[in-house]
């Protein structure tokens, strides 16, 4: 059996930089090569946690799926999601239908931007542009739309009664 476990300071592997408020991590991949990346937290506990679980990843083979899942855009997670997990025998047929509704509503929007891009300020922004399209749209039907958002999303009106999509404005 292999010892896994790992001593609870990590000598200073976990550190800051001047320029950031956040705990970065410093770990080898498994070519050998350093890897050096925020934690996302304020906390140096939170930090040390974040770097045993990349270490972790890395022994177990698992860390170049966790860096690629990084730059995962909405319109690939939407597809992975739409295939397989919003299908029988994970969802009901209907659940996938309104899924697929959902996605055809914000994949025009999202489709293109990061979902670590995607913030709960641009979802309210999303949110509160579809409540105030130039068509009614209760608020109802705008909470039943749950995804990410664009940070500029602008409006246009696709022709037909009721309907009103929001679009993304950036270049």
């Amino acid at each position: 059996m292999i010892n896994r476990g790992r001593p609870r300071k990590t000598s200073r592997a976990v550190f800051r930089r001047p320029t950031s408020a956040f705990w970065w991590v410093r770990y080898r991949n498994r070519d050998g090569k350093i890897v050096k990346e925020s934690a996302a937290t304020t906390v140096e506990q939170e930090a040390e946690r974040f770097l045993r679980q990349r270490l972790d990843a890395r022994d177990d083979g698992q860390l170049p799926t966790v860096l690629a899942a990084r730059n995962l855009t909405f319109g690939e997670g939407a597809d992975w999601f739409l295939e397989v997990r919003s299908k029988p025998p994970f969802r009901a047929a209907g659940t996938h239908r309104q899924n697929l509704n959902a996605v055809g509503r914000l994949r025009p929007v999202f489709g293109n931007i990061r979902l670590s891009d995607i913030t709960p300020t641009a979802i309210e922004q999303y949110l509160t542009d579809r409540l105030n399209c130039e068509r009614c749209f209760t608020p109802s039907s705008v909470s039943g739309t749950t995804a990410s958002s664009n940070p500029q999303p602008s409006i246009r009106s696709s022709g037909s009664y009721g309907e009103c999509m929001v679009t993304n404005s950036i270049p």
